[in-house]
C-alpha cells in the first residue's frame, strides 16, 4: 500500500520524453531557454522562455541575461545615485 500511495501519479512515455528532448535542443540552437521553478523534489516548467542569445548567433557582446537586460535592473541602476543627472556631483559620490 505505502508504495502505491506515495509512488508517482504518471510516468512519461518514450514519446513524450523524446518530444521534450527534441523541443529542448530546438530552444537551444535559438537561444532560448525554458524557465523553471524549484520544488520541493522536482522542478516545474513555468511556460516562459528566456531569451539569451542576440540576433548575431557568433557576436558574444550580444548575450542577455535577466540581470543587465530586464526593465527591473535597467530602472533600478537608472535610479542609482551615480547614474541621475539632477544631483550635483558630490550627491552622486564623486
Amino acid at each position: 500500500i505505502y508504495m502505491k500511495v506515495s509512488g508517482p501519479l504518471f510516468y512519461d512515455s518514450a514519446e513524450d520524453i523524446a518530444d521534450r528532448k527534441n523541443r529542448f535542443r530546438e530552444m537551444s540552437l535559438k537561444g532560448a531557454f525554458p524557465m523553471e521553478f524549484p520544488g520541493p523534489s522536482n522542478v516545474f516548467e513555468s511556460g516562459a522562455y528566456l531569451q539569451w542569445r542576440g540576433e548575431e548567433p557568433f557576436a558574444g557582446d550580444q548575450i542577455k541575461t535577466i540581470v543587465s537586460d530586464s526593465r527591473f535592473s535597467k530602472q533600478f541602476l537608472a535610479n542609482c545615485a551615480f547614474y541621475r543627472e539632477d544631483l550635483k556631483p558630490w550627491q552622486r559620490g564623486l
